[in-house]
């Protein structure tokens, strides 16, 4: 599998969501990190990850939504 671009500030995902004084929250959605691959191919976004010391987090950031999926490290 590729290597996808990394965001280094990811403490949480709401940080790339709207507030009431910028722009109305995005639903966040948690999907398997297959259907957020076929989702970045259908409609050409790309999929960011960012790591901590529990998990690897994969997103997308679309116009209304914020997809992302969760792959826990062992």
């Amino acid at each position: 599998m590729e290597k996808f671009p990394i965001i280094e500030r990811f403490p949480i995902l709401s940080i790339y969501n709207g507030t009431v004084e910028t722009a109305p929250a995005k639903p966040e959605v948690q999907v398997s990190k297959e259907t957020l691959e076929k989702l970045a191919d259908k409609y050409g976004f790309d999929i960011f990850y960012q790591e901590n010391p529990t998990a690897t987090f994969y997103f997308v950031l679309m116009p209304n939504y914020i997809f992302y999926a969760k792959e826990k490290k062992k």
